[in-house]
């Protein structure tokens, strides 16, 4: 049977069998896992003080794409930067920590 309300609150763990559609924002505020694809017809944006995007590879090295002091960055396993382009366009290619 279809439950209707107009709030609802869960506390615990809540399994859904089948999809949710959100049709507003959601807010969460631990941590999300997914398990498979995430799709955007927008922005995905990351908003902190040095964001990142980590790239956690199962099977080699580690990657990330890092925003810092004005610096944009990828690196492999969060210290050794393979390339950074400063804000005048200037690139460094190197293995630097």
């Amino acid at each position: 049977a279809d439950i209707v309300t107009r709030n609802l609150k869960a506390t615990g763990i809540s399994t859904f069998s089948n999809n949710i559609d959100v049709n507003g924002n959601a807010d969460i505020s631990g941590n999300l896992v997914v398990g498979g694809t995430i799709n955007s017809s927008d922005n995905i944006t990351i908003t902190k003080g040095i964001p990142k995007l980590k790239l956690e590879d199962t099977n080699a090295n580690d990657y990330e794409l890092r925003v810092n002091s004005n610096k944009f960055s990828i690196r492999m396993s969060d210290t050794l930067i393979r390339l950074e382009i400063d804000g005048d366009g200037n690139v460094m290619a190197a293995d630097k920590t």
